[in-house]
């Protein structure tokens, strides 16, 4: 295992809303196993560009636990920071993938075995007052959520 490198590491923007877009960070290893990190910084998604850059061009062709020596260098800023953060996401999510668990076994026992989900309707309400509220949280209920996130400031 020893012998298995970097073989890719992409960075992707997702636009989600007119206001929103989410960045992943997936690194590719030479057996094909996959990992993946969330590195959003919604203020200018695109300054994450630079960075994911520069760990790109030091940590492919490098074996995969060089990942471990990258992450312990000084960040510079936010958009170093959550790239630095996906990193780290990904490589947890790599060493749970060869334990045969989830990233979070690899802490101990699970809490729970089932987690619900939320409806997050913050960043699709164009009309951000009580009734836009209202639909949203409507709709996400006929969607069959039982929890509802909202910040309504």
């Amino acid at each position: 295992m020893n012998k298995i490198l970097i073989q890719a590491l992409d960075l992707m923007h997702c636009p989600v809303t007119v206001k929103t877009t989410w960045s992943f960070i997936r690194v590719t290893l030479s057996d094909g196993m996959t990992g993946w990190g969330e590195a959003s910084w919604i203020r200018h998604p695109a300054a994450l560009d630079a960075h994911a850059g520069a760990a790109r061009q030091h940590l492919v062709g490098q074996p995969w636990h060089e990942l471990e020596r990258y992450l312990a260098r000084e960040t510079n800023g936010v958009p170093q920071a959550a790239i630095l953060s996906a990193l780290e996401q990904a490589l947890w999510d790599i060493k749970g993938h060869y334990a045969g668990c989830y990233a979070a076994g690899l802490c101990g026992r699970a809490y729970q075995h089932r987690i619900p989900l939320y409806a997050n309707i913050n960043r699709g309400i164009v009309e951000r007052d009580a009734a836009g509220f209202g639909l949203a949280g409507q709709k996400a209920a006929r969607a069959g959520f039982t929890r509802i996130k909202i910040a309504p400031f």
